[in-house]
């Protein structure tokens, strides 16, 4: 009895840490089969996660910003005349967000314009329009046809978010 007993109670604690180590064991395979379900399940909406991804990128990627501005105002008919200042800094409703606020000034006519708002509306980026300012350009020396539409001087103060 008094051989057996204590090796009787170190097999019932070895018993007892295979029962642990096998219960933690099957709760991390049942974790790892849900995040592979998880994953599976992400992966049917990859379209939908990168529209997202490119709608707020991880960072500012201010060339890749400039570029849209230029390429969507020369698509719209308008001239990019400048890019006056920019900043980037942390938004302060949203902590996790960086805002960067661009000035530009683009010239053109109304028509132009509207569509240049349409498509930085309709742009996969989130792009916010803060202040807009139009004035009628200065230094025309002859009146345009009636057919024509005038031109405006355009300055726009534009806000983007990113991780």
């Amino acid at each position: 009895m008094f051989l057996i007993w204590p090796e009787y109670q170190g097999f019932g604690a070895l018993r007892l840490e295979v029962n642990r180590r096998e219960n933690k064991l099957r709760d991390r395979e049942q974790y790892l089969l849900a995040l592979k379900n998880a994953a599976a399940e992400l992966k049917k909406y990859d379209d939908e996660l990168s529209k997202i991804n490119s709608a707020l990128p991880l960072d500012p990627s201010l060339p890749s910003l400039f570029e849209f501005l230029e390429k969507t105002s020369s698509q719209s008919g308008l001239v990019l005349r400048n890019i006056s200042s920019f900043a980037t800094n942390v938004s302060k409703e949203r902590p996790g967000l960086t805002e960067t606020h661009v000035d530009i000034g683009i010239s053109g006519s109304y028509p132009s314009f509207r569509n240049f708002l349409t498509v930085l509306e309709k742009s996969a980026r989130l792009i916010e329009i803060e202040n807009i300012s139009i004035s009628p350009m200065t230094g025309r020396s002859v009146i345009p046809p009636v057919a024509a539409e005038p031109d405006f001087s355009v300055s726009l103060r534009i806000k983007t978010h990113s991780y």
